[in-house]
């Protein structure tokens, strides 16, 4: 299978450095020509508890492409570059060519159909990733990559789950509107608390204050996502299973980058107000969220 996969974060490495050796060809597109060229020169680092591992790949900066044909292309790019990239890829990839987008939050796929005509595949990893340099990923915590979409596009899943390592299974879910959910449900509470507060996940449900507010926004999210009281088993065991890491979103505080908070807190609220929900606890984390990126801009 020949594949490409759009973004040189922790997701993008990492899917790239765990699917490299079971491919016929792999592609990663940066956003810089100096991630693809240090890429070209050093190799892609992957590292976990089990396996230590340099690969060579190819990378090429998304500016360089002038037609991108693959059997699979991979969108890792975080929501917030989403509209930008939308105009890019109607113009550089073949229309023929399915998008697999693997993103935080909801709305991004509506949106993906409406503007572009590529066959879309949804999907969710649930790995934990961090990208420690521009050549080097560590793989944090296994997981799944989980897939879906029209029936037609299963085929093409089906190829690349069978190629895939053990350590990183891929799944067709005929229902992976439900995961999506569940794990916006998770991402809504971990990712701003964490970042207001500036602590690792585990510390939400060590200290009362937190878990307090933990339960809080999980009542309001479920509610607008019509989800039960039966996930907040699965919001513990998340957030006690990744205990050590750093969320997404308070690493882009603490780096100075814009977070993912409309994608996330902010498709709840949209959906809040349209269902006329109570949603004062997920309207002040999304305030809070927001005032420290301004502070972030100011400084």
């Amino acid at each position: 299978m020949n594949i490409a996969i759009i973004g040189g974060g922790s997701i993008g490495l990492l899917t790239a450095s765990c699917l490299n050796s079971y491919l016929h060809n792999l592609l990663i597109v940066t956003r810089t020509s100096q991630q693809a060229d240090a890429i070209g020169k050093k190799g892609l680092l992957y590292t976990s508890e089990q396996e230590k591992k340099t690969m060579m790949l190819e990378a090429v900066p998304q500016a360089h492409i002038n037609k991108l044909e693959a059997d699979l292309v991979i969108v890792t790019l975080k929501q917030t570059v989403l509209d930008r990239w939308f105009t890019w890829a109607r113009e550089k990839i073949a229309l023929e060519t399915p998008l697999l987008f693997l993103q935080n939050g909801m709305g991004h796929l509506e949106k993906a159909n409406k503007v572009l005509p590529h066959p879309i595949i949804a999907g969710i990893v649930t790995h934990g990733a961090e990208k420690v340099s521009q050549t080097h990923v560590i793989h944090h915590g296994f997981g799944e990559l989980y897939t879906g979409g029209p029936v037609s596009l299963k085929s093409i899943i089906r190829k690349l789950e069978l190629k895939a390592p053990s350590h990183f299974p891929i799944v067709w879910e005929a229902s992976i509107e439900i995961r999506i959910k569940k794990k916006l449900l998770i991402n809504a509470i971990i990712n701003p608390l964490t970042a207001i507060y500036n602590v690792k996940n585990g510390r939400l449900l060590e200290e009362s204050g937190l878990r307090k507010q933990v339960k809080l926004l999980f009542n309001e999210a479920i509610q607008i996502l019509g989800l039960s009281e039966q996930d907040w088993m699965l919001v513990k065991n998340v957030i006690q299973q990744t205990s050590e890491n750093t969320s997404s979103m308070r690493a882009d505080l603490k780096a100075g980058k814009e977070t993912e908070i409309d994608a996330i807190v902010g498709y709840l609220l949209t959906k809040g107000h349209e269902q006329k929900k109570q949603i004062n606890h997920l309207e002040s984390v999304y305030r809070k969220i927001k005032s420290l990126e301004k502070g972030n801009s100011h400084g």
